[in-house]
């Protein structure tokens, strides 16, 4: 879904123009409120808070900063350093790279779309952390928000923490995906992990594989051991490719599942697991597709990405870069 419409953003001149002294270093800071396009911006980038920036074809020298309640919505744009997103703002990143590392703090949500992370990407009491045909070069981690990984690659682990879902389509992570504490759960969905894989005290269904009752989903793929542990609601696990062994204690009710290739130990409640279609197995979630997981938070971004582009373009040419 492409929700842009009129590019925007705005901005106050450099601190030299401003006639304030820069710090010893040197370093250059830019505000930006309003639109900007194909230019480069030396130093770092700041939007204030409760502003809107929206950048096309822009190349960021240093880091950047969006501050409480500003939005930033880049396309095409290259950010040479790290990119932070304070409380209830709001990044939507579409072709872009972040060459440092993505921070949210309290921050309304950050949707990337084929782009690029190289540093460390992590999020922390945030509304959500959405990835679509991106690449994050470095770990993922995430607490207390919803985490969705959807056709995006992760050269490390991921690791979540309190989350309302963590949902994996069509993704792969090198290294180990675990997540904790879910109160809805997560999906492992036509995905790889290379490493081991970790479901532990989530409230709502945790589904590797399996189609049903959230599909449709191919096998999925898991490199090192899967352990799933004191899970307290529907754990379905079936059609996967298990390398190492697969471990399920406390889990109630117990794991369901078919067709699963282990080659290391079956152990514990998934030593023999019954089918998930039979009398033993759990349905009490009504069938749903992937997209229907996706949904609420996607309407999410389309609205806050409306907004921000209507405040930047509303606020004109933003006067930056060189």
């Amino acid at each position: 879904m492409r929700w842009r419409t009129a590019l925007s953003t705005t901005a106050a001149v450099g601190l030299i123009s401003m006639g304030i002294a820069l710090p010893a270093h040197g370093a250059l800071t830019t505000y930006c409120q309003g639109t900007a396009a194909d230019v480069t911006v030396p130093g770092d980038l700041v939007i204030r808070a409760d502003q809107a920036c929206d950048l096309s074809g822009v190349t960021v020298t240093g880091n950047v900063t969006v501050r409480a309640g500003a939005d930033l919505i880049a396309e095409g744009s290259t950010f040479e350093g790290s990119l932070r997103v304070q409380e209830d703002a709001y990044l939507d990143s579409k072709g872009s790279t972040i060459a440092g590392s993505l921070v949210l703090r309290s921050a309304y949500g950050a949707y990337v779309e084929d782009g690029a992370v190289d540093g460390r990407t992590d999020a922390q009491e945030s509304g959500f952390l959405y990835s679509l045909g991106s690449e994050h070069s470095a770990w993922v981690v995430a607490a207390s928000g919803e985490t969705y990984l959807d056709g995006s690659v992760v050269r490390g682990s991921v690791t979540t923490t309190d989350e309302h879902l963590t949902d994996v389509y069509d993704s792969w992570i090198t290294g180990d995906l675990s997540v904790t504490g879910a109160a809805e759960g997560g999906l492992l969905c036509t995905s790889e992990v290379d490493g081991d894989l970790s479901y532990t005290g989530n409230g709502g269904l945790v589904q590797i594989g399996a189609d049903a009752p959230v599909g449709p989903c191919g096998v999925s793929y898991v490199g090192g051991d899967v352990a799933l542990t004191d899970n307290t609601d529907d754990v379905v696990i079936s059609n996967a490719i298990i390398r190492g062994d697969l471990r399920c204690e406390g889990n109630d009710p117990a794991p369901t599942g078919e067709d699963n290739r282990v080659r290391g130990a079956a152990e514990g409640q998934c030593a023999e697991l019954a089918a998930s279609a039979d009398a033993s197995g759990r349905s009490r979630i009504a069938p749903q597709q992937v997209d229907d997981r996706r949904d609420g938070v996607l309407e999410k971004v389309g609205a806050r990405t409306a907004e921000g582009e209507r405040e930047a373009a509303a606020a004109g040419s933003a006067g930056i870069g060189d």
